[in-house]
């Protein structure tokens, strides 16, 4: 596969329209089941319950709107390991 993430994919399905050849290394379909996987995670994980795809259209997770009002809160990620200091580890305050 000669394309790797986003930028990739954008480039490919450009390049598709451009030369108009309508061929794309991901299709509509297949980046409709990889959301539907994801999606399913989150239900599993919000609910604790076995998911069942394909995801039917009346489970609370099949909308962004569903999504959003039942799945488990994530928060921003406030730290990152490359603000830290070399190899340092503070414990109550101090540095060691």
């Amino acid at each position: 596969m000669p394309y790797v993430g986003h930028k990739g994919q954008i480039d490919n399905v450009l390049t598709a329209i451009e030369n108009g050849s309508g061929e794309v290394l991901v299709t509509g379909r297949e980046g409709r089941r990889t959301l539907e996987l994801i999606t399913a995670i989150y239900q599993s994980a919000s609910t604790g319950e076995t998911v069942r795809l394909p995801l039917s259209p009346d489970s609370p997770f099949y909308t962004r709107e569903g999504v959003l009002a039942n799945a488990v809160r994530f928060y921003e990620k406030k730290n990152a390991v490359a603000e830290f200091g070399q190899n340092d580890i503070t414990v109550s305050g101090e540095t060691g």
